[in-house]
């Protein structure tokens, strides 16, 4: 249920609740008048219940899984979640199993409406939204016929259609890590396989390798692709830029490298780059990882992550193990690279940069120039955990997470309860 009651604070802040208590959904909001650059402008909060469910033995706490923008502004945020939760559209249920949601807030963060998927394992990172407004989400179910299977929701909500990823695996080990939209209708999803995979009657090479494969809309296979080098190396984000090119991070387990690599809208491998850890001696100077990327407006890539890595002619970045970010050519030749931290990356449609780097107990958000220059820096100690973050094309940023506890995004602190809470909120640009 959604409280319309309205404090006015000190600050032009309005705190719409009827006492901050877990059992409520909140909607905080910022006057134009009163917003500086960085501040929160709304923010949601969605409370779960005092008791976390069990499942097979286990506490459920919800999450997020996936955060994206629509064609018309509107956001669509994913996760996973049991027992029965309230994303201010009504109630919706797990049904005694751990479940997943799609819902659907305008872009003053009010809700449109939400929809349970039921006998859900695990959800895949991310949600794809076409040019029409409809989105596909991938999962594992948790059933008798447990598989991999795709989603389709229309624009208003309504399931089109859920069927199992064209997969015959044999004695394969699969695991459908992201899906990003492939600017055609469809949807591609990438992950990792270990054994013999045929994809829609396509087959991959027998092996230990990451993967992509390209969807119609309609839930068939239209390309397949193995890019991955090695058994260490795994897919951990993939964005999509022009024209259907996907855009693959991919982490390795030793630390010796993050491999980044491109490719085109039917899968063909346009680059490959390997961010290399620094030898000698790479033995005292920590692992390469591999954070996040993003691209901008021009099909730039932003990518970020930490440690001594060597681009070959590069000079080495960071040699002493810290983070940092760097800025791509669309044909993947270096621009500049910053030593700063970046946990999420967006870009607006003049090409800065909006960065989310995680702390302790919150976050903190940055803009940066075309050139990786600071513009702000905005603190949120106690601002919960992000997970997902966009970019509008004004540039106000939309940061969506957990937290148990406490959190404060500007407008006074607000309570969990026992289970951990989902919120989002816009960062004025």
């Amino acid at each position: 249920m959604q409280i319309i009651a309205r404090i006015v604070t000190a600050g032009g802040i309005l705190l719409l609740t009827g006492g901050c208590s877990p059992a409520e959904d909140t909607y905080l909001a910022r006057s134009a008048e009163t917003t500086r650059a960085g501040d929160v402008a709304w923010a949601r909060v969605f409370p779960v219940g005092e008791d976390p469910p069990m499942v097979n033995g286990e506490e459920v706490h919800p999450a997020v899984t996936g955060l994206a923008l629509g064609p018309d502004g509107d956001i669509w945020i994913a996760g996973t979640f049991a027992g029965s939760m309230d994303l201010g559209a009504g109630t919706i249920s797990a049904e005694q199993r751990k479940a997943a949601f799609v819902a659907r807030l305008d872009p003053s963060g009010r809700t449109r409406w939400s929809t349970p998927i039921h006998s859900v394992k695990s959800m895949s990172e991310g949600v794809a939204v076409d040019q029409a407004g409809n989105v596909f989400v991938s999962g594992v179910l948790d059933t008798n016929d447990e598989g991999h299977f795709l989603e389709k929701l229309a624009p208003g909500g309504t399931v089109l259609w859920r069927r199992p990823l064209p997969f015959q695996t044999d004695d394969a080990v699969v695991s459908v890590d992201v899906i990003t939209p492939d600017g055609a209708g469809g949807a591609v999803i990438v992950g990792w396989f270990d054994g013999h995979l045929r994809v829609g009657g396509m087959e991959l090479i027998r092996g230990v390798s990451s993967f992509a494969v390209g969807l119609g809309a309609e839930g068939e296979a239209r390309w397949t692709q193995k890019f991955g080098q090695s058994s260490d190396d795994g897919p951990v984000r993939a964005v999509t830029g022009s024209e259907g090119s996907v855009i693959v991070v991919e982490d390795n387990a030793q630390g010796s490298r993050a491999p980044l690599t491109k490719l085109d809208r039917s899968g063909g491998v346009m680059w490959r780059k390997l961010f290399r850890r620094w030898s000698p001696p790479a033995s005292e100077r920590g692992d390469v990882d591999a954070y996040t990327i993003a691209v901008d407006a021009d099909d730039n890539v932003l990518f970020a992550g930490a440690g001594p890595a060597d681009l070959g002619n590069d000079p080495v970045m960071n040699p002493f193990g810290g983070p940092w970010i760097v800025k791509l050519t669309p044909q993947g030749e270096l621009i500049w690279r910053k030593d700063r931290d970046a946990s999420l990356l967006g870009a607006d449609a003049a090409g800065d940069v909006r960065l989310v780097s995680r702390t302790e107990h919150g976050f903190s958000a940055a803009r940066l120039n075309v050139y990786g220059d600071p513009v702000w820096t905005r603190p949120f100690p106690n601002g919960g955990r992000p997970v997902g973050m966009v970019v509008e094309r004004a540039g106000r940023m939309i940061v969506a997470g957990t937290f148990h506890g406490t959190i404060d995004l500007g407008g006074g602190a607000i309570t969990s309860g026992e289970r951990d809470a989902i919120f989002v909120a816009a960062l004025a640009p």
